[in-house]
């Protein structure tokens, strides 16, 4: 289960497979266009909290 933040408390666990049709359905705003997909139809991932060293000595 996913929790939407954007529903009252009271009615916000959501099945992960429906969370993207309840925000496309229910919070349009928020849904906007979806979300972002690479070219290859996954979706874009953003960790704000990845550093540098954490992928490795490049050379």
């Amino acid at each position: 289960m996913s929790t939407c933040h954007l529903c009252p408390s009271d009615d916000n666990q959501i099945p992960d497979a429906d969370v993207l049709d309840h925000l496309r359905v229910v919070h349009p705003d928020a849904y906007g266009e979806g979300p972002d997909l690479w070219p290859d139809g996954s979706p874009v991932v953003v960790d704000a909290a990845l550093t540098p060293a954490e992928f490795g000595d490049p050379s």
